[in-house]
């Protein structure tokens, strides 16, 4: 694909505007999802990893019935702490970029619900119906952006 189908002479500029926005911001929020879920998948790999190893060496190696020595001996470990400290770190990274996402996603889905609005209202009288169903097919077959109903 060379040139989007709003980028003709036929649509408004500030048509055109929006829609570059939301093609842009749809990006940004994909990538921002991907970064989400990659670390969130690197941070439960990770836990999982490490209460393995706590149960097998830690917890089975120094249990002698007494509780508070056990907790004792876990906060005592220089190992033991590492860990957790690491945990928290990349679980603190991944709220970080837990809130950029949902940012990127409210921004995308209030201009794709402007879209929607626009283009209910305005554009089916603006423009004909089979440009219309060119940009609506193009938005959601290369971009994969719904602009035909809100859901």
């Amino acid at each position: 694909m060379s040139v989007p189908i709003w980028n003709a002479e036929v649509f408004k500029e500030n048509d055109r505007i929006m829609l570059d926005q939301l093609v842009e911001r749809s990006i940004k929020k994909k990538n921002a999802e991907a970064l989400h879920q990659g670390i969130l998948t690197i941070f439960v790999i990770v836990a999982v990893a490490f209460m393995a190893w706590l149960f097998q060496f830690g917890v089975q190696s120094s249990y002698t019935g007494d509780v508070l020595s056990l907790i004792f001996y876990h906060f005592s470990n220089t190992v033991n702490m590492a860990g957790y400290i690491a945990l928290a770190l990349l679980y603190a990274y991944w709220r970080q970029k837990h809130k950029k996402f949902k940012k990127e996603k409210d921004k995308y889905e209030d201009l794709r619900s402007e879209v929607i609005e626009k283009k209910d209202k305005y554009w089916t009288k603006e423009y004909s119906d089979d440009i219309l169903d060119k940009l609506v097919s193009e938005l959601e077959g290369f971009y994969k952006i719904n602009v035909s109903y809100k859901s």
